[in-house]
């Protein structure tokens, strides 16, 4: 049973979909956007995350601009939980 929310995010995208493919329109209403979608989408947030975090570092502490960029890919593999342990 999908929440409200997911229902109408789904009617959105069935949507917009619908007029161009109605066979993906059923398969993005059933199973949501393709997994390699995903990975696009979440490749280019973190690109955008990690320039912001980055250079709001070499704003902050006046790090060379390779370091900032390195310090806000950190701060985002931290988030996005990689190297935690999960035991």
């Amino acid at each position: 049973m999908l929440s409200p929310g997911e229902r109408r995010r789904l009617d959105r995208i069935e949507q917009a979909m619908s007029a161009d493919d109605p066979q993906l329109a059923a398969m993005f209403a059933t199973h949501g956007p393709p997994a390699t979608w995903r990975w696009l989408f979440r490749l280019t947030l973190g690109t955008l995350v990690v320039t912001t975090v980055g250079f709001l570092f070499l704003g902050l502490f006046g790090l060379s601009a390779q370091t900032a960029v390195m310090a806000g890919a950190l701060w985002l593999l931290r988030r996005w939980g990689v190297g935690r342990e999960t035991g």
